[in-house]
């Protein structure tokens, strides 16, 4: 039997962040320009922080519900940085896909993203939303830093750089109850907006 391959999420850092404490389960994602719809993955991944282009130039704050919480990381450039710490895996529990602007407001309590982010980032394209339950990691991953993690495109593959084992020592970074509560109410809220519900892999082998 094979094992499990093994991918990274590539996300900016106030959202990995915000994964991280427990606060964000939900994501809205679109696919970048070398893949340009995202793909959904099945099984454990690893969450791969990165540095939203618009945010080099101060201006990225305006896309976080709560730019102040992260005033520390505006500026940073990840492709600088000679290894990259990951410190999160996370499973994709629920997928949907949606053009409705009301999904950033019936979504806001499990997300970080503020309104200007859809306005300006998505602009009414279709997107996923992609809800994650995050895990950290007891030993995190330290990759050492190659210009084939850089672009614009969503997933890195790490097949023979990370075994699949070392994403399973981990802590759920919200409680089971918690987590499945967040749940039912993500999807009560959902029956309020124009969404179609996409189905997640299995884990890839």
């Amino acid at each position: 039997m094979h094992a499990p391959s093994v991918h990274a999420l590539k996300e900016w850092l106030p959202v990995v962040r915000e994964a991280g404490t427990g606060a964000t389960q939900i994501l809205f994602r679109r696919g970048g320009v070398r893949d340009r719809r995202f793909e959904l993955r099945g099984g454990r991944s690893l969450l791969f922080p990165t540095t939203f282009h618009v945010n080099l130039d101060g201006g990225g704050d305006r896309f976080l519900k709560n730019p102040e919480l992260h005033a520390d990381l505006a500026g940073l450039d990840v492709r600088t940085w000679a290894s990259i710490p990951c410190e999160l895996a996370f499973e994709i529990t629920g997928a949907w896909s949606t053009t409705d602007p009301r999904i950033s407001e019936a979504l806001d309590p499990w997300h970080c993203y503020g309104p200007r982010f859809l306005q300006e980032r998505l602009g009414g394209a279709s997107m996923t939303v992609v809800e994650v339950r995050a895990y950290r990691l007891r030993d995190p991953v330290v990759l050492t830093s190659v210009e084939g993690f850089f672009g614009c495109f969503s997933w890195v593959d790490l097949d023979g750089i990370v075994d699949s084992g070392q994403l399973e020592d981990a802590v759920a970074c919200v409680e089971d109850n918690v987590f499945l509560q967040r749940q039912e109410l993500t999807r009560e809220a959902l029956r309020g907006v124009d969404v179609h519900m996409l189905p997640v892999p299995r884990e890839d082998s």
